[in-house]
Formats: structure tokens, sequence, C-alpha cells
């Protein structure tokens, strides 16, 4: 379609030149000028309800991407507190990364970015692009697994962990509240921090 309405510009470009110069006679100038104006309303409608769609659907994968990523949080989240295991693990993570590569990969299609090469692992799993990161709002909700008391928690995360708050990068404290996945890795963040990013408006 960019093409057919520069094609239609220039026509009408050609056709003004050719009336300033004496070449077409008005009647026809005129019967011209109306139809290729014509032509390039539809062309620009057109132009416009595609773009409308492209960024309806963008925001739609954005949306799903958001939700994938907090669907492996919570993977992340019950592997580490050995909720699911071995094989099972695996497999959905794998699913997981296939369906956020491929969604990311459409996003940076229709927005005109150069492809990105899929990745099978976690830790090779690179971060949303600059644009997906500008418009994407983040629900800032806190995870919520199978309840269990608060020491059967601390008794399975790894001994040792601290809070990795790249917001508050000199925070060691060892109540651990969640896993955010920030960068190429989950994180863990302790729940005094967590109690500021939730108040805060920050995209990762």
């Amino acid at each position: 379609m960019e093409d057919r309405r520069r094609s239609l510009e220039s026509k009408r470009d050609a056709l003004d030149r050719l009336f300033k110069s004496g070449k077409v006679p008005d009647s026809i100038y005129t019967s011209l000028d109306k139809e290729l104006s014509d032509s390039l309303w539809i062309v620009d409608e057109i132009i416009k309800k595609v773009k409308e769609n492209i960024e309806n659907r963008i925001l739609w994968l954005e949306e799903q991407a958001s939700l994938l990523e907090k669907i492996l949080s919570d993977l992340e989240i019950a592997h580490r507190l050995n909720l699911v295991k071995g094989e099972e693990y695996s497999k959905n993570l794998d699913s997981l990364l296939a369906g956020l590569n491929s969604t990311r990969e459409e996003i940076r299609h229709l927005s005109g970015e150069p492809p990105e090469i899929k990745h099978t692992n976690l830790k090779s799993l690179k971060p949303p692009t600059r644009l997906e990161r500008r418009r994407r709002k983040r629900v800032k909700k806190k995870i919520v697994i199978e309840e269990k008391p608060d020491d059967e928690y601390s008794l399975e995360l790894e001994p040792g962990l601290t809070c990795r708050n790249p917001w508050n990068k000199n925070c060691r404290n060892k109540n651990i509240e969640l896993f955010i996945y920030y960068g190429d890795e989950f994180i863990p963040i302790c729940s005094d921090c967590w109690k500021k990013l939730a108040e805060k408006d920050l995209n990762w």
C-alpha cells in the first residue's frame, strides 16, 4: 500500500507539472486530479486501518508476553520450593520459553525490528526490547502459590539466598518474598524491597 501511495503521489505531481506548463486542459486536469485524490484517500484509509490493526495486535501480544513471564516466574518459584520437579519442570519451562520467544518474535516483526535468534534455555533468554518495555505496563501483583507455613518455605529456599534488588544493590536481607524476572534471570526480592517496588511505577 505504501508503494501504491507513492505511485499515486508521483502521478499527481506529474499531472500538476503538466497542467502548470499548459500541456493539460483544465477539464482533463480537474477530472484526473479528482480521480487521483479519491484513490489517495482510499489508500490512506486502508493504511490507517492496517496500522491500527497492527498496533492492537502488538498490544495484545505484549499482554500475552507479560502473562507468560508471570507464569515463568511462578514456575521458577515452585521449582525452587520443590513443588515442581525434574521432567515436569523442564517440560513446562521449554513450552513457556518457546511461547515467549514466538510472541516476542512476532512483536519484533510487526514493529519492524530485526529478528532475534531463538533461545532454548532460561539463562540465554534475552530481556524485552526497549520498545516492549516502553509500551508494557507490568502488573505489580504478589505471586501466589500453594500455601505452606513460612518456615517450610524458608527451609526449602537455597541456603544463604539474599535480596538482589537491582534498584537497591546494598540490600542483603534474607526474608525473600518472591522472585522477579529481570534482565536474563530470576532474582530474589525481600519483603521490604517488594513493598517499596510495588508502590513505584517501574518496568523491568
